[in-house]
């Protein structure tokens, strides 16, 4: 007998949250009184945004002759030893 109280009392417990689900209310037409608002966006976004939507320039922002010289000392920097120390040389007059 003992046995069939410990079942019965365990089928109470398990019944409990399937009675309390049925107890909570459902939201009218199935939806819920939460609004979910676009986080405002940033002029950066902005921005960007409009960059895209811009497309391709028919010319280049930079002239090719400042681009081209930038690309070559760019490849003129990696072509130098790294320092052992980094530090600026205030020092030295150019």
């Amino acid at each position: 007998m003992s046995c069939m109280k410990h079942l019965a009392f365990a089928a109470a417990i398990l019944a409990l949250p399937l009675a309390a689900a049925a107890e909570a209310p459902a939201p009218q037409s199935g939806f819920s009184d939460e609004v979910i608002q676009k986080p405002p966006r940033t002029e950066t976004s902005r921005l960007l945004e409009m960059q895209r939507r811009s497309g391709e320039p028919e010319e280049s922002e930079i002239p090719a002759s400042i681009y081209v010289d930038t690309q070559r000392r760019s490849a003129d920097t990696f072509r130098r030893p790294i320092p052992e120390t980094l530090r600026e040389d205030t020092t030295r007059s150019r």
